[in-house]
């Protein structure tokens, strides 16, 4: 059985299946996420989809100004959608303490933490991934279902033991 196939699985999608199609019987008004890496690919595109969802969208960018042009091209094809840009450079401690202190002074409640770009700055890897775990701890207490949702895209292999 060849394991990229285009035939449906259980869940009735494939591999070749878009994230408006997956999400298109969900509702997500109420619902808040943080998407870090949101300035450009596949951070912009979950961005654009939770936004048509719903859901209201916290892009988390180290370019405001790339944050804000994806923020405007959302806004201009979903008119109702709820987006707010923040600066977080994963590659900074001093600004993941920023951004966590910022968002938890906001007041808002978290329901998903979405990282998509942790593995993209020019330090070391390890620094990305403390500094990515250090974010999640501070903002933990605030998720508010009982499973957050954290979702990790990694350009090439991580071991785990």
């Amino acid at each position: 059985m060849w394991v990229f196939s285009r035939s449906k699985g259980a869940s009735g999608f494939s591999y070749s299946s878009t994230a408006e199609q997956v999400t298109q019987e969900i509702d997500g008004s109420g619902l808040t996420a943080i998407v870090t890496g949101a300035s450009s690919g596949i951070g912009a595109e979950t961005s654009r989809v939770l936004a048509l969802r719903g859901v209201h969208v916290i892009m988390a960018v180290r370019n405001i100004a790339a944050g804000k042009d994806v923020k405007e091209a959302i806004v201009k094809e979903i008119p109702a959608a709820k987006v707010d840009i923040m600066e977080l450079d994963l590659s900074s401690l001093a600004s993941v303490r920023k951004f966590a202190a910022d968002f938890i002074s906001s007041g808002r409640s978290l329901n998903m933490l979405i990282y998509y770009s942790f593995w993209a700055y020019g330090q070391s890897k390890l620094a990305n991934i403390l500094h990515t775990c250090e974010l999640t701890r501070r903002l933990k207490f605030l998720i508010s279902i009982a499973r957050p949702v954290v979702a990790l895209a990694y350009k090439g292999s991580m071991p785990f033991n």
